[in-house]
Parts: structure tokens; C-alpha cells; sequence
């Protein structure tokens, strides 16, 4: 699962700004979504929220997790997932096991799991900052004097 964002679709924010409050603004960028997505991550072992990780280009920010479950876990699965929409059955055994509170259980279907959408809060938090961000990077590359 991955997020891109691209400067073209922040043309307007980067118009006629030099290169180096662009690379700036992308490199804080990169800090401030991959914070917001892992605030917003669920924790069991803590592999999901561990596994976002930024990459940075000229003119793109990409953040995404290689965990092949986060799909899963931020748009839901079973009755609760944006595709399919129906209880799970177990494909090869006649039950389902889950170890709940240290105990075993058993069941032959499930309703599936909400989506908890940690990505698209995590972007929603970071879309809210995008303004003190690109401020940010316009100070340090006028070496700290605000106009």
C-alpha cells in the first residue's frame, strides 16, 4: 500500500519557488505524513505502524507500507471491506482459530474487521499542516528572517 503525493498537483503552492524551499518543504513533508500515518496506525507487535517509510524524488513523496496486511487493515475486511462485502468462511480447515485474551477460539465464519483507515486520517492530519510546512521551508532558505 502507498500513498503519492506529486508537485503537480500543488502547482499553484510551488509556482515560481525555488528549488531548494521545494526540496525543503518535500523533506519536511515526508517527516510530518509518515508521523501522522504511524500516530494513526493500530498496534499489536507494532511490524504495521514500523513499516511506513518515506521515499523522496525531485517531484514526488511517496509513503507506503510493505506489510502485505495494510490494505487490509486500513480499508477493512469481510461485511466491513469496500469490495465483497460478506462474511469470511475458512478456505481449507472447517474452522476459523484465534487466540482472544489468551484463550482459543473457534468459529466457522466471521463478520471481517472495520477499516481503520490510518492512512487516509493520517493524509487528512498532514493536508491540514501543508500551510506552516511550505512557511517553514520559505524561512529556512531566507536563512530565518521572515518577510
Amino acid at each position: 500500500m502507498k500513498i503519492e503525493i506529486r508537485l503537480a498537483e500543488q502547482s499553484k503552492l510551488f509556482k515560481n519557488q525555488p528549488e531548494k524551499v521545494v526540496s525543503t518543504f518535500l523533506s519536511l513533508s515526508s517527516e510530518e505524513l509518515t508521523s501522522q500515518i504511524k500516530k494513526k496506525t493500530p498496534v499489536d507487535t507494532g511490524k504495521l505502524r514500523g513499516s511506513w517509510t518515506p521515499k523522496l524524488t525531485k517531484d514526488r513523496l511517496v509513503v507506503q507500507n510493505t506489510r502485505n496486511y495494510a490494505l487490509f487493515v486500513e480499508k477493512g475486511t469481510g461485511i466491513f471491506a469496500t469490495e465483497g462485502r460478506h462474511r469470511i468462511f475458512p478456505k481449507t480447515a472447517q474452522a476459523m482459530h484465534a487466540k482472544i485474551d489468551g484463550e482459543d477460539i473457534f468459529f466457522t465464519n466471521s463478520r471481517g474487521q472495520p477499516g481503520r483507515h490510518m492512512a487516509e486520517d493520517g493524509f487528512m492530519e498532514y493536508r491540514k499542516k501543508i500551510p506552516n510546512l511550505f512557511r517553514t521551508s520559505l524561512i529556512r532558505q531566507s536563512g530565518g528572517k521572515q518577510a
